[in-house]
């Protein structure tokens, strides 16, 4: 598929983002409605359809006053947001791991509370067990969120 200068398309599955480089909001604007309509009547060639309600937009911009601009798909504008999760990783407007680590820092003290809640002092796993599963379920809640 042809995309505007400026525009690249990164998918993985039935995931696809499209990042999209403009000077001027009216700019920005045009490459992604014009993108996003390119999307969708390719898609629905192939019955791939896009739920608008499960998409967002993020701008990223050093700018402390703009505009929002106005993003359509399927006659539904499409909201902004301050950060959004792709394959797994918060990405956020700030393009900083703050969100995606308080995230992941959640996901490992809720594992490891868990984990303490099925040992006890006198029945339940030994220490070297649970160091184990302790340290197994930390890197996989790194690792896969």
């Amino acid at each position: 598929m042809r995309t505007p200068d400026g525009v690249q398309l990164i998918g993985f599955a039935d995931d696809l983002m499209a990042l999209i480089e403009a000077k001027t909001i009216q700019e920005l604007e045009g490459k992604a409605n014009t993108t996003l309509a390119a999307i969708v009547q390719l898609g629905s060639k192939r019955k791939l359809y896009i739920n608008p309600n499960k998409t967002a937009a993020v701008s990223f911009t050093r700018k402390l006053n703009y505009n929002n601009p106005r993003i359509i798909v399927n006659g539904i504008d499409i909201p902004m947001v301050d950060h959004f999760r792709y394959l797994g990783v918060i990405i956020d407007r700030n393009l900083n791991w703050h969100t995606h680590i308080k995230h992941v820092t959640a996901k490992a003290i809720q594992f490891t509370n868990q984990i303490s809640r099925i040992s006890k002092i006198r029945w339940g796993f030994n220490s070297r067990q649970l160091k184990h599963i302790q340290s197994w379920t930390n890197l996989t809640a790194i690792c896969l969120n």
